[in-house]
């Protein structure tokens, strides 16, 4: 992933940024101009302001500019890929340009956008201007948005930003859904843990993985079910316990619950959101799902579950998954449960994982003898146990917690948005 910072930027833009602002719009590449007095609350994302845009060349075009924060990694890489091109299902990205952007007295990286005339897809909900249909949701939301993510993974690009509050309608009569920006933070930071796989929200919103196309369709999955159904099988959960619920029931169920849906979304629905990344639809089960051929159902794999709970904090658990993200939730406790004499053979008696019981013995044995190391810390000791205990989630030490091959961004993000690198170094 292509991070840009401030110090990438030559003393010549930054010239031309400061004259360009120090009265009136500022302007990119001699034809947008942005004011900071326009700002269009509707299209701003969690990482980004944004403001009306005035083509010099097309008065009539109707465009948006969103201002990234100074202190979060771009997606350059993914900027420069989408700039001018024109892809189905996807908001387009009409230029950008690194400027002095005077609000925030520094500069910024800023992005130009169509903007869509019949604003977002949940303002229009929320307004009462927009009723969701079941019947209509094929053709109106998940062949466009379906097609935008496929074309977008035929360009090696993930968009790791499906979520409800980021569909637009591009045209006034509310016709033409797309995909809203993917490019002004790290992938995935600015999802709700709802919209993360199960292993992308036990990472830090930094941390978490680039993604594929799998990722992007088990996050379309969980929009389609959030504009159906909404939220209310989830209100009141913590993120944490939003996990343990993916966990031990599935992310579909979690979502679902007892609400009724269409049969004919049924399979695709399930299929988006399937927990187990083997079993989650691909492009050749979408497309035969769109041309009407019905797909075997899914038989999903119960999550496994010991004959006795372990008790950790006065609370049950049965599943290894879900006793890892609580210890590395509560580091201290989480030690001393982990060292109690209990532990290792309730993983050898009760979840008949012999092997797995024998290594985080040695784990304990390791830490008693370099007590006085890091490797005999609580910290350590917790993060190796979670390793073992849930090998597909991510690296949890401390309060740092991201994919092995998203670290370089990870600790990025650190360094820039808190300036602190003394966890990740």
């Amino acid at each position: 992933m292509g991070i840009r910072t401030m110090a990438d930027e030559t003393q010549e833009k930054e010239d031309v940024g400061r004259s360009s602002t120090s009265s009136g719009p500022v302007m990119i590449k001699d034809q947008y101009l942005i004011d900071a007095a326009t700002p269009l609350h509707e299209f701003d994302t969690p990482s980004a302001k944004a403001y009306a845009v005035s083509d010099r060349r097309n008065q009539d075009k109707k465009l948006f500019a969103l201002i990234c924060t100074p202190a979060l990694p771009a997606r350059i890489n993914i900027i420069k890929k989408l700039r001018g091109d024109e892809i189905d299902g996807v908001i387009h990205l009409i230029e950008w340009d690194t400027l002095f952007w005077p609000p925030m007295k520094q500069e910024a990286i800023i992005l130009i956008y169509n903007r869509p005339l019949g604003g977002s897809v949940v303002g229009a909900i929320a307004a009462g201007d927009y009723r969701m249909n079941e019947y209509e949701i094929q053709n109106t939301f998940i062949q466009p948005l379906y097609r935008g993510l496929k074309l977008l993974s035929a360009r090696d690009i993930s968009h790791r930003a499906v979520r409800a509050d980021n569909l637009y309608f591009m045209d006034a009569e509310r016709t033409q859904v797309v995909l809203g920006d993917c490019t002004s933070c790290p992938p995935g930071y600015d999802q709700p843990i709802v919209y993360e796989t199960i292993e992308g929200g036990m990472c830090m919103p930094g941390g978490r993985p680039n993604g594929a196309f799998s990722d992007d369709l088990y996050a379309l999955g969980i929009t389609l079910l959030i504009l159906l159904i909404g939220e209310k099988n989830i209100e009141g959960m913590n993120d944490q316990q939003l996990l343990t619920s993916k966990i031990e029931t599935s992310s579909f169920v979690s979502l679902s619950g007892r609400a009724r849906i269409s049969p004919a979304l049924l399979e695709p629905l399930r299929g988006f959101t399937s927990d187990d990344i083997n079993e989650r639809w691909a492009a050749e089960e979408m497309d035969l799902w769109l041309a009407g051929k019905r797909q075997t159902p899914l038989q999903r794999k119960p999550p496994l579950k010991s004959a006795s709970a372990f008790v950790f904090m006065e609370n049950e658990y049965h599943n290894p998954r879900v006793i890892a993200l609580a210890f590395s939730k509560n580091i201290e406790e989480g030690a001393k449960a982990i060292k109690d004499e209990v532990f290792a053979p309730w993983i050898r008696r009760s979840l008949q994982m012999a092997d797995l019981s024998d290594q985080i013995q040695s784990l304990i044995d390791v830490a008693a003898e370099h007590e006085t190391t890091y490797r005999g810390s609580d910290e350590y000791l917790v993060a190796r146990t979670c390793i073992l205990l849930d090998p597909t989630a991510p690296i949890r030490y401390k309060n740092f917690s991201c994919m092995p091959h998203t670290f370089g961004t990870a600790m990025a993000v650190e360094l820039l948005h808190k300036d602190n690198m003394q966890i990740p170094a």
